[in-house]
């Protein structure tokens, strides 16, 4: 890279980090490193102003340990006095091409305090940034971490809260399961379809899973009639990945509640969808809009 490559940028760059499209441990994967966790994996958005001479795409694929080092790296400079920082990076990590920094203190008349140098996955580039900018990713660093954490306990409490519901109903054949989901919400099932509709959803739940064509051996309803069940709640989520979500049909006690799985019902008929709705975007039941 020439200097005049490395200075001709307009202004100093921000940096933007966020998780990567395919992250194990967002995109449900299942994948797992030698500690037994998801992996991370982030994408490090690099926002010049100016893209006058910008030759590759300012986004770069970052695994975990390469992005707790990039910042340790900006930690150590913005706390102590140095003119230049390099990151460690064990290029036997088993990624491809692992990514490694360097941060230099830029003298008076350079443009950005500081240069931070990028090496490895297809980059060699040399970055304008302030001190400013170097803390604000620091900081969205934290806050992105504390927020998937926080949501990854969720998810394992979810996780934890589903086999425990399914695990109270072994040993129970589905008619006494109906019996005992029809005693907490006597409304449900008033005519012969819902009843039909409730056998699917319980032994989909606890016997077979959503497989159409499990579901049609035990319970001998029509593949048709099954197979529109399935779309619907594979639509509104509540069927995914060869699993039912039941945590919601009971009580913190795993008593049945009233409306959990009438709510369901309704959606396996058609005549309710589960959606994103209000201003924070939380999941809730809405009408399907059918007559």
């Amino acid at each position: 890279m020439s200097e005049q490559y490395r200075n001709n940028w307009g202004s100093p760059v921000t940096l933007g980090i966020c998780h990567h499209y395919a992250c194990p441990c967002c995109d449900g994967s299942g994948q797992k490193d030698g500690n037994g966790r998801e992996p991370a994996e982030y994408s490090l958005v690099i926002v010049p102003s100016h893209l006058r001479d910008m030759k590759t795409v300012p986004v770069l694929r970052l695994y975990d340990e390469e992005l707790e080092s990039l910042v340790n790296l900006i930690s150590e400079a913005l706390t102590t006095a140095f003119s230049e920082v390099e990151s460690e990076i064990c290029n036997e990590s088993g990624y491809e091409a692992a990514v490694s920094f360097s941060l230099t203190q830029n003298k008076n008349g350079r443009l950005g305090e500081y240069s931070l140098h990028v090496v490895g996955r297809g980059v060699d580039d040399i970055l304008p940034v302030d001190s400013k900018e170097l803390q604000a990713f620091v900081e969205e660093v934290s806050e992105m971490k504390e927020f998937y954490e926080a949501y990854r306990r969720r998810l394992a409490e979810e996780e934890d809260r589903e086999r425990e519901a399914k695990s109270r109903m072994k040993g129970k054949t589905l008619d006494e399961i109906e019996d005992e989901a029809k005693r907490a919400s006597p409304f449900m099932a008033q005519d012969a379809q819902e009843s039909r509709v409730v056998r699917v959803l319980l032994a989909s739940a606890f016997f077979v899973g959503p497989n159409i064509d499990r579901l049609v051996s035990l319970t001998c309803y029509s593949r048709d009639f099954i197979a529109e069940i399935s779309v619907r709640m594979h639509d509104s989520g509540l069927w995914a990945d060869r699993e039912v979500c039941v945590g919601h049909w009971f009580d913190d006690e795993f008593e049945w509640t009233e409306l959990g799985l009438r709510q369901d019902c309704l959606v396996a008929s058609g005549d309710m969808v589960k959606c994103s709705c209000g201003e924070n975007g939380t999941l809730d039941y809405c009408s399907s809009g059918r007559a």
